[in-house]
């Protein structure tokens, strides 16, 4: 039997090697529940700088609110310039359960808009951050009319698809969105979510919250917080220059035990994982230094 997570999954990354385009799934919390595309883009560099991190985490507030209000589908320019869409997710009630937000592209009718918005956006990041953000921003997809339609379309389609889910109705649960709730406070003070942990916070018995988990989710709670400890150490990972020792502390792991959970979960170390990132920094970096006598200006948008 698919896990709510693995079910979530599949359209999700279907619509990335569609569009090429980062798509994300929330839950009515604003809690990232599922994501496909990863953080090596403009978006990464927007994290490292707390005023621009909460910009984006405002967008996305008010993109979900206006979903909320009249439970259609909308595109919309972020506070860096950047093209995003978001749709609402549809329980069997026919209730919104969740969001989708898929991101970082560009209209090719408002390409000066958007570079003027984004270097504004990033003025006061450090030069090495600023210069490879710019970058990236030159690097994501700037889409004609026709493109732009395939990709609404495609969205629309994910969102359907994503409604149709088996476990669906587990984004809207109360008890699912108090535990993980639960995984992340426990994150954030250094502590590791256990099913006893779980057990308390619900006021089930094991076998209790096994029967739970099951019916809403199709998965124990222990995969449940495994899947979650995973989304969270893939995006401090992606997104954060943190050491491997000190995401593991965050999580309540000692730094060998997280090595061995995070590979025996994605088959590779947290160390591997992070190459490809410093794989694109350096990338970024030796473009940065041959465009640098006007780097704004010189690098061509990609397709």
């Amino acid at each position: 039997m698919e896990s709510s997570l693995q079910q979530f999954n599949r359209p999700l990354k279907s619509f990335h090697l569609e569009t090429s385009i980062a798509v994300t799934l929330f839950n009515l919390e604003g809690d990232c529940i599922a994501f496909s595309g990863g953080g090596r883009d403009f978006c990464r560099y927007m994290k490292f700088d707390t005023s621009l991190c909460r910009g984006c985490a405002k967008c996305d507030a008010r993109a979900m609110e206006l979903c909320r209000e009249d439970g259609k589908i909308h595109e919309y320019m972020c506070h860096a310039g950047i093209w995003e869409v978001v749709g609402p997710l549809f329980g069997k009630s026919g209730t919104i359960v969740g969001f989708l937000i898929g991101g970082k592209y560009l209209h090719r009718s408002t390409l000066e808009i958007s570079r003027q918005t984004m270097m504004q956006a990033i003025a006061h990041l450090e030069k090495p951050d600023r210069e490879r953000a710019i970058c990236a921003f030159y690097n994501l997809p700037a889409l004609g009319e026709e493109e732009i339609r395939k990709t609404l379309a495609a969205f629309e389609r994910t969102a359907e698809a994503l409604s149709a889910t088996d476990y669906i109705e587990s984004l809207c649960n109360e008890e699912v969105t108090h535990s993980i709730g639960v995984i992340k406070s426990n994150a954030n003070n250094g502590c590791r979510t256990t099913c006893e942990a779980l057990c308390k916070a619900l006021h089930r018995s094991i076998h209790s919250l096994e029967a739970f988990y099951l019916k809403y989710c199709g998965e124990l709670p222990a995969r449940f917080i495994a899947e979650r400890t995973m989304t969270l150490s893939e995006d401090s990972l992606m997104n954060t220059r943190r050491r491997v020792a000190d995401i593991a502390s965050d999580l309540g792991y000692e730094r060998s035990a997280f090595i061995a959970f995070f590979k025996r979960e994605c088959g590779f170390s947290p160390a591997v994982f992070r190459q490809f990132e410093d794989k694109w920094d350096k990338a970024l970096a030796k473009i940065c230094e041959e465009n640098s006598r006007n780097f704004d200006a010189t690098l061509p948008f990609s397709r």
